[in-house]
């Protein structure tokens, strides 16, 4: 059972709620305790289905825990409609002779019908609410996967993980999800899906600590501006077209990360290790870079303007079209050779 067939399943449901209602109301009895069986039967295997399917199978929200009390309210709702007319029918094979008794068995006939009257509008409610939660996708909801709460679950969502599984490739969902601002501290990123995901601002600040880090990450034209990276580990990470102005990358380690075209204009890069990424068209003008490795470095055509290379360590780099002028390579350990090739 998917997703999709706990909508459908819930949207049937609701029909046949109505339908037990319907029947009831018409005095079709027989019709409408086949039809509330029916519906217990796949309320309990909504309910207590496991592995993947069920309600079991979605991620542990609130809206979700309100989904299931729902339907366990359902559930006990179409019970006392099916009960009450189980006992209608029984109480209808009953004859009373004198007044006194005619009278007490109309009575309970009368309360066996509102029991099932007031129980199947009962049921018809509760999954008109259910399928609006269902609908409303709080799995997939940026504002409620970012709660402070829902951090692990927004993390399984990023590594497609568990219920996220099936959902990982689909592009539409990572847009939904705003991480604006987001404290992200020690994240376990490994891998994870966050290609055009809006980190603007967020702090990623030693996301490598205890095994936790952003290696092989696709941040394909993410929004990382003004993020704190502080020594975040993006070992392999794809940032191709990746906003990255202003951020801290201080100590960070970007080796064999992709960065074409990724802007890290006025990036903090201090000591950050960028040994054989590939940089290729990427925007560097004015961020420090000091004492920052860059050991088979691909800078083809990168722009360095006002960059600062104070100590950084060159070797091997390849610099072949790259603007270097108005940048600082006091003490960089480069070749004259490599120089170049570059526009200084």
């Amino acid at each position: 059972m998917t997703e999709e067939s706990i909508k459908n399943i819930i949207a049937a449901m609701e029909g046949w709620s109505i339908q037990a209602k319907q029947k009831n109301d018409s005095k079709i009895f027989n019709e409408a305790v086949e039809l509330l069986r029916n519906l217990n039967t796949q309320g309990r295997r909504l309910e207590w289905s496991g592995g993947k399917s069920g309600l079991r199978h979605l991620p542990k929200l609130k809206e979700v825990e309100i989904l299931k009390q729902k339907i366990s309210q359902f559930r006990a709702a179409a019970q006392e409609s099916l009960s009450a007319l189980q006992h209608l029918d029984k109480l209808a094979k009953k004859e009373g002779k004198k007044p006194a008794e005619i009278a007490v068995i109309e009575k309970k006939r009368s309360g066996y019908l509102k029991t099932a009257g007031t129980n199947l509008v009962m049921c018809i409610q509760l999954l008109k609410e259910s399928r609006s939660i269902v609908e409303s996708e709080p799995w997939f909801d940026g504002e409620i996967l970012s709660r402070p709460e829902n951090k692990t679950i927004l993390f399984m969502l990023l590594r497609g993980q568990d219920f996220y599984e099936s959902t990982r490739p689909n592009l539409l969902i990572i847009k939904k999800i705003n991480m604006q601002g987001m404290d992200l501290r020690r994240a376990d990123l490994i891998g994870a899906n966050l290609i055009r995901a809006n980190l603007e601002g967020a702090n990623l600040e030693w996301a490598s600590l205890k095994g936790a880090n952003l290696t092989k990450a696709n941040l394909t034209k993410a929004n990382l501006s003004e993020a704190n990276l502080t020594k975040a580990n993006l070992n392999g990470a794809n940032l191709e077209g990746a906003n990255l102005e202003g951020a801290n990358l201080e100590g960070a380690n970007l080796s064999e990360a992709y960065l074409r075209r990724a802007n890290l204009e006025g990036a903090k890069l201090s000591e950050a290790n960028l040994s054989e990424a590939n940089l290729e068209w990427a925007n560097l003008s004015e961020a420090n870079l000091s004492e920052a490795n860059l050991t088979k470095a691909n800078l083809t055509k990168a722009n360095l303007n006002g960059a600062n290379l104070n100590g950084a360590n060159l070797t091997r780099a390849n610099l072949e079209g790259a603007y270097l002028k108005w940048a600082n390579l006091r003490g960089a350990k480069v070749t004259p050779e490599q120089l170049k090739t570059a526009y200084t």
